[in-house]
Parts: structure tokens; sequence; C-alpha cells
């Protein structure tokens, strides 16, 4: 996998695969990074791309500035992504809110066919590999690789 950090967000790709690693709130910053990766990505990939994006639990919600980038985005998006899984991990009131935000940004995304929510990285791997032809070996890789890096972030910032 080619990897890039910036504070806040990993990035990653593996072939068609677009992998966001969202380790701290989501900013406008790290949305403009992400759509500048996506779109070198799909100039490579023709066939479009798959976005995986890993949202660290207990992350705060993104502000509204956040949140209107990250629709322009989705629309600006919409012709070179074949599917886009979202890993909501945990449980309780953190994650209720962060699926309401995603049902929200589905009703007026024109990704709303096109996103799966996942609970966990391992079942947001295996969507991936589903939706691009890939083995069951390369998901357990890719998630492996993610809870990794997951460990890190976590170790880096003291918790």
């Amino acid at each position: 996998m080619v990897r890039t950090s910036h504070p806040g967000l990993i990035q990653a790709s593996d072939g068609n695969l677009h992998v966001l690693l969202w380790t701290d709130t989501i900013s406008v910053e790290n949305l403009d990074r992400s759509l500048a990766f996506a779109l070198s990505l799909s100039a490579q990939h023709r066939e479009g791309i798959i976005a995986l994006n890993v949202v660290a639990h207990g992350l705060s919600l993104p502000d509204s500035v956040a949140q209107r980038r990250a629709n322009e985005i989705s629309r600006s998006l919409d012709s070179v992504i074949k599917a886009t899984i979202v890993v909501l991990p945990g449980e309780g009131f953190w994650v209720s809110a962060a699926r309401g935000f995603l049902t929200g940004l589905n009703l007026v995304s024109p990704l709303r066919g096109k996103r799966t929510i996942a609970r966990n990285v391992e079942e947001g791997a295996r969507t991936a590999a589903s939706l691009s032809g890939r083995t069951p070996q390369w998901a357990h890789h890719v998630a492996g690789t993610l809870d990794g890096w997951i460990a890190e972030a976590r170790s880096a910032a003291g918790a």
C-alpha cells in the first residue's frame, strides 16, 4: 500500500482502493486532501475507485462547514467512485450520532446508492474485497494493516 499521513488523516491506496483513516475530527483541510488523493488515484484507474473510510471511535462530528464540504466532495467524485464503505466501530451514542450524520449525508448525496456502513475494519475490508473482486486473504491483509495504523495513531495520541 502507498501511504501518506497528515495530522488527523492517513490515506493509502492499493490498486483502485482509496483508504482513508480519520484519526481526528474531520476538517475541511483534510477533506480537500482526500479529494486531491482521490482525483489522482482515479486518473490512474479509469474503471473507478472504491473508498474505504475508517473513522476512529469517539471522534467529534464535523462542524457545519466541514459537513457542507463533505457533501460538495461527494458530488464532485460521484462519477469516479464505484463504491464507498464507511467503518464506524463501537457502540452507543457516538456511533448512533455518526450514523445519523451519514444518513443525512446520504439523503442529499449522489453517492447514496454507493455507500455501505460497516461495524468494524474487518467487515469494511471484506466488503471492499467483494466489490472489487479481491480475495478474502487480501481483505484480511488490509484489515490487519489498518488495525496496525489505528494502534499507531492511538499510541501517538497517548490513548
